[in-house]
Order: C-alpha cells, then structure tokens, then sequence
C-alpha cells in the first residue's frame, strides 16, 4: 500500500474511504471504457457465418468445424473429445484448498507504517 504511506492518520483514513475529490454517484468517465476496433472474437464470429469456400455442400464455417470436431472426438482425439464436453457442459471447475501451518487457519497480519 505505498500509496497510503507518509501520510497523516486523518490523510489516510480518507485515501482508504475513497478518493476525496471524487463525488458518490458521479462518474468521471461518462464514455467508458474506449471499444477495441481490433477484437479478434468479433471478426472470428463474423467469419464463422460466412459460407466456406472449400465445402462442396457450401455450409457455414461454424457448420463444417463443428461436424470435424465431432469426427475428430470419434476418433478418439482427446483434445477435440475435451473442447467438446468443455462447450457442452462448462470446464470442471479445480477446487483449491488453502491452509494455515499444519492445515490450521490462516493468519493474515497488517502492519502499517506511522509517519516519523
């Protein structure tokens, strides 16, 4: 918290409500955030509607990449089989434990530094 540092007690107690210039309910950034022109997921989408060039039965790229990664999964590739269960049912989600010494709580201990 180096920015809360060197300061008074009454300095830092309003740096940690928040900014004292900033106004509950009032917005400096009206616009939001600037939109990315160079998104590769819109253009990707875009794509995927398009008919594709190479198919004899002119389907849609989404169509024809679906259908491959089906025979794929059918043929026991993993990685096709994975990407499927993935989109059909979400990825498995990882449980991580966290612990203290010998698996008792944890301990968080907050020191601040006075001003001399």
């Amino acid at each position: 918290m180096a920015a809360v540092r060197n300061v008074s007690a009454k300095s830092r107690a309003n740096l940690l409500k928040g900014h004292p210039k900033l106004k509950k309910g009032v917005t400096n950034n009206p616009g939001g955030r600037v939109k990315n022109p160079l998104n590769i997921t819109v253009e990707l989408r875009k794509q995927l509607d398009q008919v594709c060039p190479s198919d004899p039965q002119k389907r849609k790229w989404v169509v024809v990449l679906v259908e491959r990664a089906l025979v794929l999964a059918a043929q026991g590739k993993a990685g096709a089989m994975q990407e499927i269960w993935n989109r059909c049912d979400g990825k498995v989600k990882e449980v991580i434990e966290h612990g203290g010494m010998g698996g008792g709580p944890v301990t968080i201990k907050v020191v601040y530094d006075e001003p001399k």
